[in-house]
């Protein structure tokens, strides 16, 4: 029997579109989140196979519950789908299942799938929030507001590659601290 685990990031939270956001690394099992270790503030588009560049923040209650949350969704989705799967052949088969006993698994599956899509569009960060974070990123308010502008934020995705937007970080690992004064300076 193979067993997988290890070391993995979840709860992906108070989001700046195009700049930052928090996530949560856990110890999973088979990928499921169990176990928080720590939280990060991450720039975003900085992930890759070797890491991500930000830095370790203090523990972040918010992301963990998100982590948690979605993988309980994911597991009520594919469990609802399996089941309504097997009791929709077995209606349609004519055995002893009545309509109301197949549609359960159904709508069991749509509110996972709405309360995922849910928890995605509802872990922006507020106003507040995003000063303080960019802060431990060493950002100016100014451009945490300025990516806080929707109005930005479209000029962005319409006009401007990604890759001119993203500043210099170092990787997580090889520097969980401060960023340096490099990503300060290319700011």
């Amino acid at each position: 029997m193979i067993i997988i685990y290890g070391q993995r990031n979840y709860g992906k939270v108070d989001k700046v579109p195009n700049l930052f956001y928090v996530v949560t690394q856990f110890l999973h099992l088979y990928w499921i989140p169990l176990i928080p270790i720590r939280s990060y503030l991450v720039l975003a588009g900085t992930e890759d196979s070797e890491g991500f560049k930000g830095v370790q923040t203090s523990m972040s209650f918010k992301s963990i519950l998100v982590g948690w949350l979605r993988a309980q969704l994911v597991l009520a989705a594919i469990g609802s789908l399996i089941t309504g799967i097997i009791l929709t052949m077995d209606h349609v088969a004519k055995r002893h299942y009545e309509l109301s006993t197949v549609q359960v698994p159904w709508l069991l599956l749509i509110g996972s799938v709405f309360l995922y899509w849910l928890t995605l569009k509802c872990t922006f960060a507020s106003r507040q929030r995003a000063l303080r974070l960019g802060e431990q990123l060493g950002l100016s308010p100014i451009l945490v507001e300025k990516f806080l502008d929707r109005r930005f934020q479209e000029e962005l995705e319409n006009n401007q590659p990604e890759e001119e937007i993203e500043p210099e970080a170092p990787h997580a690992e090889s520097a969980p601290g401060r960023i340096n004064e490099s990503f300060r300076e290319a700011l």
